[in-house]
């Protein structure tokens, strides 16, 4: 087996990417996060319910 050759990381930060233009925002993940966890609370509620007599 191979012996490794020791690695020096001088900079152990992300590059910076100066042409970027702005930070996007996915508003609708957080809009269909909200829907699907209504969905689920709902269903939940109504299956709780409809099994009582």
């Amino acid at each position: 087996m191979r012996d490794k050759l020791p690695v020096e990381l001088e900079n152990l930060e992300l590059p910076f990417d100066r042409f970027k233009k702005k930070e996007v925002s996915y508003g609708y993940v957080n809009f269909l996060y909200l829907l699907s966890l209504i969905i689920t609370v709902s269903s939940v509620l109504a299956i709780i319910l409809l099994t009582r007599k």
